[in-house]
């Protein structure tokens, strides 16, 4: 049996390779290519699992910064690459995610 995890690790990787695959392909046109990639976040569809006090301290005890992301945190990794700051930036997958892939 296929464990839940793996079907969304594998979707996640399949944005990683796309994000670069386009990254190149894309470069000779001048058009760059990047992801985001926020870490839980409190929304609408996530608030009730988010906010279940037994995950919130499974996901903040393994969150540096322990904090949840809300949407309005991701402005200004999205400012940033839309901006002339990131110009020479391709192929990249921002992490907007309190320290989670640092622990």
């Amino acid at each position: 049996m296929l464990h839940a995890a793996a079907p969304y690790a594998a979707s996640k990787g399949t944005v990683v390779s796309m994000t670069r695959a386009l990254a190149i392909e894309w470069a000779r046109d001048g058009i760059r290519a990047n992801a985001v990639a926020p870490t839980y976040a409190r929304t609408d569809m996530t608030r009730a699992r988010v906010d279940d006090p037994d995950h919130l301290t499974l996901t903040l005890g393994r969150t540096p910064l322990r904090r949840i992301l809300e949407p309005a945190d991701l402005v200004g990794a999205f400012l940033f690459l839309a901006s002339a700051a990131s110009e020479l930036v391709t192929g990249h997958v921002l992490a907007v995610d309190a320290g989670w892939l640092a622990a």
